[in-house]
């Protein structure tokens, strides 16, 4: 029943479900299994909270897949999926215009890379607009499911 109702999503929100639970895990697995400083040099890329915005949307995507409900709600647990991403582009591009370049410390912590935009806008962006403007999520989102027509 639970892999059923999986497979009836879209592959976009699929993948996208399958991403959001990577990062979450491995955000939360790697600082354990990993040297204290192999860490702390791979946040500069990533920054603080690399899973933020992958990890306060499970619960809107599991909604989206598993308890749809009527067109309405569908469409705003859609924006709940996509809320915490623009949270994290605003904070991934606030860090990088609005600090000072974050190579005058040697505190591994507070470093930020140029290439931390690609984890935190750049991709962030892409599953935003996948969310968002995806023909097979859109009629997903339109169906009203058996039970409830």
């Amino acid at each position: 029943m639970i892999l059923k109702k999986f497979d009836l999503a879209p592959f976009e929100l699929k993948a996208f479900t399958i991403f959001s639970l990577l990062t979450t895990f491995l955000s939360y697995f790697l600082p354990t299994i990993l040297a204290k400083d192999t860490w702390a040099k791979t946040i500069k890329y990533t920054g603080w909270l690399p899973a933020m915005g992958y990890m306060f949307g499970l619960y809107f995507i599991f909604s989206l897949i598993y308890s749809r409900k009527k067109l309405n709600y569908n469409i705003s647990v859609r924006w709940g999926i996509v809320a915490p991403l623009f949270i994290q582009i605003y904070r991934g591009l606030q860090r990088q215009l609005l600090v000072d370049d974050g190579n005058s410390t040697t505190n591994p912590y507070l470093m930020v890379s140029e290439y931390q935009y690609i984890w935190t806008v750049l991709i962030p962006t892409f599953w935003v607009l996948v969310i968002l403007f995806s023909p097979n999520i859109n009629k997903f989102c339109q169906e009203i499911p058996n039970d409830l027509k």
